[in-house]
């Protein structure tokens, strides 16, 4: 049968663990007639949200379990796949509950890892077994995707910083012609709009990606706090440490939709931008380069050779046709920019030899 998580938003001056662990409880005396059986849930007092994993027939039934025991329905109710289930079925649970290592109770957060390497050149298989390997050696758990990135989960925001380190040191050793984007975010399991678990999160680290910066780790604020309140012995990451609030993160987005819903102009300027963005052209150059050290220019610029990228990766569509389709006035500038950029020839990469 399926699997479902499902997240209880509660309505409630204080959220207790014990009234939710009786809940729990009326919930097993009748999961029996629904064909649903509860597996694990976590609670998180601070907020006051319950998640709750289970298998059944389908979502009607996971919330006629609820109904009936209790009155208190989700919000939100998600189909997982097994290997989603997988890890959220590890780590120490009492009588279902979910607790952290620390011995508190597990309040479902988790931190993701995101990689993205360009240019490995024969060298890809070599670092992906490799990158694996420190992964799991800091009890992180990837998250299989159809892509070329690697995705990855952590319960402990420390062991994610410690590995992203470890990462650092590992692709800044294997050449210069290979380059990375790294990206670290903290998140809920699940939120009262997701379609799938993690979403917010994930769609961060894809914008992140997105923007094309070489050799950079990204962290939001949040994974440095859980790290600091863990009172881990933090060190700093080797290159290009980037820690972003979650205002700023909000800002990158905004920037990065308004490139993208005007890739294809070659009109598409640094005024532009600043007007799509609602503030001055001193204000987006300012903002930028503290952000990321990238002036306006730069930035819509990266973003035109990371789209590139894909599309080239892609096939179907002529080097000149993907130039024109991420803005460029011209192939032949198009060709000098991305061999300055990733040290190659678009034919090249789109011939599979990046």
């Amino acid at each position: 049968m399926p699997l479902y998580m499902d997240i209880h938003v509660m309505d409630t001056e204080e959220l207790l663990a014990d009234d939710v662990a009786k809940a729990h409880i009326e919930d097993l005396k009748v999961e029996e007639r629904h064909d649903v059986q509860q597996l694990k849930y976590w609670v998180d007092t601070t907020n006051k949200k319950v998640f709750c994993l289970m298998r059944g027939p389908n979502k009607a039934a996971c919330h006629a379990v609820h109904r009936e025991s209790h009155g208190m329905t989700a919000c939100n109710i998600v189909e997982l796949s097994e290997d989603e289930s997988r890890f959220l079925l590890l780590g120490s649970s009492k009588n279902d509950l979910a607790y952290a290592e620390s011995g508190a109770l597990d309040p479902g957060y988790r931190t993701l890892l995101r990689l993205d390497v360009i240019g490995a050149a024969g060298e890809g298989q070599r670092i992906g077994r490799e990158v694996h390997e420190l992964i799991r050696r800091e009890e992180g758990h990837v998250i299989p995707l159809p892509g070329a990135e690697i995705l990855a989960y952590f319960s402990a925001a420390d062991r994610a910083l410690d590995c992203g380190r470890a990462l650092v040191g590992l692709l800044a050793g294997a050449g210069p012609s290979l380059e990375f984007t790294l990206g670290i975010l903290t998140d809920q399991i699940l939120d009262p709009e997701s379609t799938h678990l993690f979403d917010e999160a994930k769609q961060r680290l894809r914008d992140l990606a997105r923007i094309g910066l070489a050799n950079y780790v990204l962290v939001d604020g949040t994974t440095l706090a859980m790290a600091e309140a863990s009172d881990a012995r933090l060190e700093h990451i080797a290159v290009g440490l980037t820690v972003l609030a979650p205002e700023q993160l909000t800002f990158l987005k905004r920037a990065l939709s308004a490139v993208e819903e005007e890739i294809g102009s070659v009109e598409f300027s640094v005024a532009r931008l600043a007007s799509r963005l609602g503030i001055s052209k001193a204000t987006t150059y300012r903002t930028l380069t503290r952000l990321l050290d990238l002036s306006p220019r730069e930035f819509i610029q990266r973003i035109r050779l990371h789209r590139s990228l894909e599309l080239l990766r892609a096939g179907g569509a002529t080097v000149a046709e993907v130039a024109y389709a991420v803005g460029f006035s011209s192939p032949s500038y198009f060709t000098r920019a991305f061999k300055a950029r990733f040290g190659m020839l678009p034919s090249d990469w789109q011939q599979g030899r990046g």
